[in-house]
């Protein structure tokens, strides 16, 4: 792997990682009825 791919593609897969764990753990728990996660 080039390193300099990393500095560009781990962001994209942290950023995808964090909005699945967010979505799941909090998402979930959000009283909002209007606004589905």
């Amino acid at each position: 792997i080039s390193y300099f791919i990393v500095p560009i593609v781990a962001p994209v897969i942290g950023a995808c990682a964090g909005a699945a764990i967010y979505r799941y753990f909090i998402g979930k728990n959000l009283p909002c009825n209007r606004c589905k996660l």
